[in-house]
């Protein structure tokens, strides 16, 4: 679980939500990350809404721990929680 962090949803047409760190902080702060796109098809709200949008999310290469996760689309602020958890 990403501790102390909120995730944030901001409400526009696609809608943006994110959790944790952003590449320019990683990179910035000099962190090795590595970064891959989840599709809401693969998600079950997804697969409910019959969307083809991704989430980026950043991870590192070593331990796999998340390290952030960055989502435009369809109800973005409703799955970007998801990220907590992991």
């Amino acid at each position: 679980m990403l501790p102390n962090l909120i995730p944030y949803g901001i409400y526009t047409i696609p809608e943006i939500s994110m959790v944790g760190a952003t590449e320019e902080e990683l990179t910035r702060g000099k962190t090795p990350y590595e970064s891959g796109l989840a599709r809401y098809s693969e998600l079950a709200k997804g697969r409910c809404w019959r969307r083809s949008r991704t989430a980026e999310i950043l991870f590192d290469p070593d331990t796999l721990k998340l390290l952030g996760v960055h989502i435009i689309g369809d109800r973005a602020a409703e799955i970007v929680h998801i990220a907590r958890r992991c």
